[in-house]
């Protein structure tokens, strides 16, 4: 409040709710409330609502399991909405959700903005949860961001390594997929290289050739690098750089 004084706005808030994975938020019920109508008492801040961002649901394995797991740990958050409309409160926004639940989310009473990001790029982590109609794989949005990676050592049967490391790729699980194989393994484990292990690929790999990874977690990898390529038919539309390279100072 001091600080939007300071400044000579009024700052809009919303009130983050924890939804039980005990990462940020403060705790539903009672102490949510009490806080939410502190905000309102404040002359430079303006009550707009809640968010309840439950991460710990976006990547349960299996529709049914996530379907449960989300509703249940939103429903404390519903209340405690409910109690700030009861009370007089203007609250108007009731926002949390993600990719993994974006189809889930809106079954729970009074839920206004879902917070889905990754669905514009999907990952590897995405992809294995499972979706509504495909227990295997999580088909509801496709992948949209990959990475290049050149072969640079295939001397040795059944695996080459490459380029892309931990450094391109990081080290979440599971790792990249390699585009267009079956029975072929990707690691990153290394700082610098890549490895590939594989049985039947559909082609020999040799030094100096391009493979494209769909990536593991969108999250950490897009700030890794300096531009994105924007493609279209295999034509390059546009290079975008990004703005977050070199942000976590």
């Amino acid at each position: 409040n001091d600080a939007a004084r300071e400044a000579g706005i009024i700052a809009d808030v919303t009130v983050d709710v924890d939804p039980g994975g005990h990462r940020s938020g403060i705790t539903p019920g009672e102490p949510a409330l009490t806080l939410a109508q502190l905000v309102d008492r404040l002359n430079n801040l303006r009550l707009r609502g809640i968010l309840c961002y439950d991460g710990g649901s976006q990547h349960v394995s299996g529709f049914a399991a996530r379907r449960t797991q989300a509703i249940e740990r939103l429903a404390p958050a519903a209340e405690t909405f409910s109690r700030m409309q009861q009370s007089g409160l203007n609250v108007e926004i009731f926002s949390g959700g993600g990719t993994g639940t974006y189809n889930i989310d809106h079954a729970t009473p009074g839920f206004t903005d879902i917070q889905s990001g990754s669905y514009v790029f999907m990952d590897a982590s995405y992809l294995g949860i499972g979706g509504q109609d495909n227990d295997e794989v999580y088909g509801d949005f496709k992948p949209s961001l990959t990475i290049l990676t050149t072969v640079l050592n295939a001397q040795y049967e059944g695996r080459a390594t490459t380029d892309a490391g931990a450094k391109s790729c990081t080290i979440n699980r599971p790792w990249s997929i390699v585009v267009g194989e079956t029975g072929m393994s990707y690691t990153s484990g290394s700082d610098e290289y890549g490895t590939i292990r594989y049985e039947n690929p559909s082609r020999v790999y040799q030094a100096g050739d391009r493979l494209e990874l769909i990536i593991s977690h969108c999250d950490p990898v897009v700030n890794l690098y300096d531009k994105m390529y924007a493609i279209r038919n295999n034509r390059v539309e546009a290079v975008w750089r990004i703005a977050g390279r070199g942000k976590n100072q």
